[in-house]
């Protein structure tokens, strides 16, 4: 029997990015084993990280597809952190967490599964193993079992922060910490897997020298096939949507908001309206809110929210926002190529690589810029839906193109 384990930290019913990209990875291999076994936390769907506690090893089957949701067993001083409001003190702690446990507080995966690994199906000699991070640990625990029971290893390096590199913003232990973590974990672990894919290819190329033995693909962040059913935008309207998570190095957000509260004020007959979701776990929409407190007749705060959820937020936009941040030359954002696939004109607020670049392709939908003059022609764009949806751009199609090229 020709088996693959997958180990993940995100799955539905959670329902961010990670999670799509996990179960394209699983229906983009599933004809091609016999049997996939998926070992991820117990979810609830409505939390970004794990955090209901359960005492038992939960196991579903979906035709040959078995998940083992582990149970969450926080600890007291994690869950002490956790409630602590942010600020040098929380930071500092969190810190200190990750060096004593080499993990973030809140991707706590390897001390939910250690306890329960003995009640898990046993890998035989031949098996697969993918491993898709963050959190970085979960590729610790991909190359033991590589090692342990001789199994092929595809190492999914999706992301950087969660190796720590975002746990210290203090100069010399900043640039420390991330030549720790370069020079030692990543490489030590790394160079031992099959097969490495990530996200972009600028970050491809980095790995690639690195690791100049292993193979490495970009397998992008497509855009949800069902995202294609929402029905095309009324085109009239100022209604735009930003999905997922807003950091606070994504500063050009201020301008943006400058920018609409000054047009607003020159055209009040104008009604704009934007909808933010799941976007203000790090306060930055309540930052801006309690600055400019006009902008709360114009913008809309929803959680996170289940993806049928979500398509209805596509069906009520007219447009669709960004803001780069850093770091996204490498880390190409899953939320441009789902923009995509909705069929909305996107706008691109601020200078940034990766993501103009990708609209640069698209000029009739995109909008990139950081100027007075960027909103009106955003305002006065309409998405040409007599062009085809991109072709290539699906997480289905990203992950067949990864599977054409390797000897399964």
């Amino acid at each position: 029997m020709k088996r693959l384990f997958f180990f993940t930290h995100w799955y539905p019913p959670n329902s961010t990015a990670p999670a799509f990209r996990s179960v394209a990875w699983v229906k983009g291999l599933q004809s091609h084993f016999d049997e996939i076994i998926v070992i991820t936390p117990y979810r609830s769907g409505n939390e970004s990280y794990p955090q209901i506690r359960k005492q038992n090893l939960i196991e579903e089957r979906k035709e040959n597809v078995r998940i083992f949701r582990l149970p969450h067993q926080s600890s007291w001083f994690s869950r002490t952190i956790n409630r602590m409001p942010d600020g040098w003190q929380k930071r500092a702690l969190m810190g200190l967490y990750f060096l004593w446990k080499k993990h973030p507080i809140h991707h706590a995966f390897e001390d939910d599964f250690l306890p329960v690994e003995s009640q898990l199906p046993k890998p035989q000699s031949g098996d697969w193993v993918l491993s898709s991070g963050p959190p970085f640990i979960l590729h610790r625990l991909a190359l033991r079992w590589k090692l342990q029971y001789n199994m092929v290893w595809i190492a999914d390096y999706r992301d950087l922060w969660t190796i720590g590199k975002d746990r210290f913003h203090w100069g010399w232990m900043h640039d420390t910490w991330v030549r720790i973590n370069h020079h030692f974990w990543e490489k030590y672990w790394l160079h031992h897997a099959n097969y490495i894919t990530t996200v972009g290819n600028k970050l491809a190329d980095d790995l690639q020298q690195s690791f100049p033995t292993v193979p490495v693909y970009t397998v992008e962040n497509g855009y949800e096939d069902d995202i294609l059913t929402i029905p095309p935008a009324e085109t009239l309207g100022n209604r735009w949507l930003f999905v997922g998570n807003l950091y606070p190095q994504q500063e050009s957000i201020e301008t943006f908001l400058q920018a609409v509260l000054q047009r607003k004020k020159h055209q009040p007959e104008q009604i704009i309206k934007i909808r933010w979701l799941g976007s203000n776990q790090y306060g930055v929409l309540s930052q801006m809110i309690q600055k400019y407190p006009e902008l709360t007749s114009l913008i809309e705060l929803y959680p996170w929210q289940s993806r049928k959820e979500v398509l209805e937020h596509y069906t009520w936009s007219t447009g669709l926002i960004h803001f780069p941040y850093i770091g996204s030359e490498y880390i190409p954002s899953a939320k441009m190529l789902e923009y995509l696939g909705a069929r909305r004109k996107i706008l691109i607020w601020g200078s940034d690589g990766y993501q103009a670049h990708l609209l640069h392709q698209f000029p009739e939908i995109g909008v990139v810029g950081e100027q007075p003059d960027t909103l009106e022609t955003f305002i006065s764009r309409t998405y040409p839906f007599e062009k085809p949806t991109p072709v290539g751009y699906s997480r289905s199609e990203q992950v067949a193109q990864f599977v054409s090229k390797i000897d399964l």
